[in-house]
């Protein structure tokens, strides 16, 4: 039986102390007014819509998967809230198509312990059935945005699982934007009790253009725009990759999905304006594997200032300027070196006369422009950790990679950058695009 109740302790935990209180309100009113049929479903794909038409929820109607079972998409649809604010015209649109498509059923939910009241939509195709969930009547924190939307889908959806109505397997995350491709599920089986080949999460590959037809002189270059910084944002996975970081993976929140255990045991997606997908995926790292696909997600090349900073400031910063600058080459090689160290640092730590690791010894192995960017970092607190609490050699380089974390190589990066080795132009990076 594939649709068993979830046995996990740790996803019993994270949903009686981590969830979004909503997002038991949600499944509740789901299971007891929309999903009558008492339909089940193999996979779920979660898509935040701030502001979104709905030719997104046309293709994904029409869509055929290349899967034997059904599909449930849980649409949540949200904006920030504001003193005055009423639903914006678009997010009322998507509402509007619900309404006005017979094969949708639209209810008014009352949340009996907030006093709010939200729409909740459904609509039932041959494949695919959609959960619309509004977020956006009583608007979402500014400062916890597209994080906190991603989140309450994915909390409603894990909700569906332990109530018997989505299968367990990977919490799919994209974007309205997104054209996902028809094996985008073929995917490695999440088992019934969540021991997956002890991956955390799935990457996939993605391309920022337009279809021919919609090509005009903007479209064109902000199509050139996104192609820039879509291989920036490789050059820097490659980065890492070259360097040996077990960090090397694209952070695209329109191209992840996430293991329901590990998503647990992290305690949810981040409720973050921008770089939710950033944080949540350097915490699964540590837990597991991080694994990328080789299906690719075609996204809609756009500059936009939805959220403070990611693809769409960063698009309409290109747009406005004629330069583009990335990190020098030569941050890779000293985070190579440092990276190089963490498997030694045991067998330095006993072969020190007093079995302890000193900031002299480990300073004597690493060029001064390492060992500063480290030091400013903190590189004590590894010294003093590893002192303390690793025992073997393999627990010494796991402690190593999870201080050295992501966000912590980034870090790196900057005090590189910001001293020694300033942004260089196209001419001297490792990959070529047209000037804007």
């Amino acid at each position: 039986n594939h649709y068993r109740y979830l046995p996990l302790h740790n996803v019993h935990q994270y949903l009686l102390g981590y969830a979004e209180p909503a997002a038991d309100f949600f499944a509740s009113a789901a299971l007891a007014q929309l999903f009558v049929a008492q339909k089940r479903y193999s996979h779920t794909l979660i898509i935040p819509a701030y502001n979104e038409s709905t030719a997104f929820i046309r293709q994904l109607m029409q869509q055929e998967f290349h899967m034997s079972t059904r599909l449930l998409v849980i649409i949540m649809v949200n904006q920030p809230a504001q003193k005055h604010s009423v639903i914006t015209k678009l997010n009322r649109r998507i509402f509007d198509f619900f309404n006005g498509n017979p094969a949708f059923f639209v209810t008014q939910l009352l949340d009996e312990n907030t006093k709010a009241t939200h729409q909740l939509a459904v609509n039932y195709t041959q494949s695919t059935d959609f959960l619309c969930v509004d977020s956006s009547t009583q608007g979402v924190n500014p400062k916890q945005g597209v994080g906190y939307a991603r989140k309450l889908g994915c909390d409603i959806a894990l909700q569906l699982m332990q109530k018997n109505i989505i299968e367990y397997g990977w919490l799919h995350c994209t974007d309205a934007d997104a054209t996902l491709p028809n094996e985008y599920f073929n995917t490695p089986c999440v088992n019934q009790t969540g021991n997956q080949a002890a991956i955390s999460a799935l990457t996939y590959a993605f391309d920022h253009r337009f279809l021919p037809k919609a090509k005009g002189h903007y479209q064109i270059k902000t199509e050139q725009a996104n192609a820039l910084y879509q291989k920036s944002i490789v050059y820097y996975r490659d980065g890492l990759a070259a360097s040996g970081s077990p960090y090397a993976f694209t952070t695209i929140g329109s191209a992840m999905a996430i293991n329901p255990k590990h998503y647990c045991q992290v305690r949810g997606i981040p409720k973050r304006a921008a770089g939710e997908d950033f944080y949540v995926l350097n915490k699964l790292a540590k837990l597991a594997p991080v694994v990328a696909l080789p299906y690719t997600i075609i996204l809609k090349p756009r500059a936009s200032q939805r959220v403070p900073f990611g693809t769409g400031p960063a698009i309409k910063l290109l747009l406005q300027k004629k330069t583009f600058v990335d990190y020098n080459p030569k941050v890779f090689e000293h985070l190579k070196e440092a990276i190089a160290l963490w498997p030694k640092l045991y067998d330095v730590k006993l072969s020190h006369h007093q079995n302890n690791l000193t900031v002299q010894t480990l300073q004597n192995r690493l060029t001064p422009i390492t060992w500063q960017a480290l030091q400013s970092l903190g590189i004590k607190q590894l010294i003093t950790h590893l002192n303390k609490q690793a025992k073997n050699p393999t627990q010494a380089l796991r402690m190593s990679h999870e201080w050295f974390d992501g966000f912590r190589t980034l870090k790196f990066i900057h005090e590189l950058t910001n001293g020694p080795y300033p942004k260089v132009g196209l001419a001297y990076l490792p990959y070529s695009a047209q000037n804007l």
